[in-house]
């Protein structure tokens, strides 16, 4: 019974993808808006798991384990899902999840970008005089002690809530 349902449910994606794209396609001015330190759900996760402004590893701890329990998905469609929905879905493809993480960290440092290179989205923060690199896409994050400039120059665009780059010597897909 299961098994015909998600057949039918293809069938309606498969019918309506392109009205769906349409009413979900974002800008980068629609990403930048979606990083909101704010959200409720984000607060919510701050609180249950006891992360104020002053505790960098426990910042990282909770970093480590959103990208371990949400699993990266890549849908054939465009769909953007709510962080509530991430959160009870625990998977949504690489984008979302950098924007959820970013959303925390938007908490602690302005000092942060999403950026992508040709082997996937990445995370690149500043905190506390240390730098970290956040591979969304293989789920690892890693201190680094290469300047940021080094890194933004490998990236094909690189934006957050306030800044929005698209390298020129960068070759775009």
């Amino acid at each position: 019974m299961e098994e015909e349902i998600i057949k039918v449910y293809a069938k309606i994606l498969e019918r309506y993808k392109d009205i769906i794209e349409e009413k979900e396609q974002k800008t980068v001015y629609d990403l930048r808006k979606m990083i909101d330190p704010e959200q409720q759900s984000i607060l919510k996760l701050l609180e249950a798991n006891k992360i104020d402004e002053t505790d960098t590893s426990k910042l990282i701890s909770l970093i480590q384990n959103i990208m371990t329990t949400i699993r990266n998905v890549y849908l054939p469609i465009s769909f953007w899902l709510t962080t509530e929905e991430i959160l009870e879905l625990k998977a949504c493809e690489p984008l979302q999840k950098a924007i959820l993480i970013s959303s925390i960290i938007d908490r602690f440092t302005q000092n942060y970008y999403i950026i992508k290179t040709s082997d996937g989205i990445k995370i690149l923060f500043s905190i506390k005089e240390s730098n970290y690199l956040i591979d969304i896409t293989n789920n690892q994050i890693t201190q680094i002690t290469e300047p940021v400039e080094n890194i933004l120059k490998m990236a094909e665009f690189y934006f957050n809530k306030y800044v929005y780059v698209e390298n020129d010597t960068a070759e775009l897909e």
